[in-house]
C-alpha cells in the first residue's frame, strides 16, 4: 500500500535540498549515486515528520532499480514515457506549461510564489452557484 500522505513531506525534503542536486553538484556523479542521495534526502525528511522513511526509501529504491538488460529502465520508466507522450501530443515539451482539466493555463509561471498558486487554485475550486 502506498502512503499518499508521505508525498508532500518527501517533495518538501527534496525541494529543501535542491541545491545539492544542481548541475554543478552532480556533474561528476553517476545516476545511481544521485538516486541514492535523493532517496537519503527523502528518508530523512520523512523520518523528521514521523513517517517510516526507511520503509518508503526501500520501496523507492526498489522502483528505481533496473528491471532488465539494455534500455529496459526501471518500474517507473514506462509511466514516465506515457506522461511524456501525453504531453508531447498536446505540444508540451518542457515546463512550466500547465494544464488544468486538460486545458492549457498560459497565465501560470514557473516564478509564481506560494500565494499566487493559492489564489489560482482558489479560483479553480470555487463552487458554481
Amino acid at each position: 500500500a502506498v502512503d499518499e500522505s508521505a508525498f508532500f513531506p518527501a517533495v518538501g525534503a527534496i525541494f529543501a535540498a535542491q541545491e545539492q542536486f544542481f548541475d554543478d553538484q552532480v556533474m561528476e556523479k553517476t545516476r545511481s549515486a544521485i538516486y541514492s542521495e535523493l532517496i537519503d534526502v527523502v528518508r530523512m525528511g520523512l523520518n523528521e515528520v514521523g513517517k517510516d522513511g526507511d520503509a518508503i526509501a526501500a520501496k523507492i529504491a526498489e522502483l528505481l532499480a533496473l528491471t532488465g538488460t539494455g534500455n529496459s529502465g526501471s518500474a517507473v520508466t514506462l509511466h514516465m514515457k506515457w506522461a511524456v507522450k501525453y504531453h508531447r501530443i498536446r505540444g508540451i515539451h518542457v515546463t512550466p506549461t500547465v494544464l488544468v482539466n486538460g486545458i492549457e493555463a498560459p497565465d501560470i509561471s514557473s516564478g509564481w510564489t506560494g500565494p499566487q498558486w493559492e489564489e489560482k487554485i482558489a479560483q479553480l475550486t470555487v463552487d458554481a452557484e
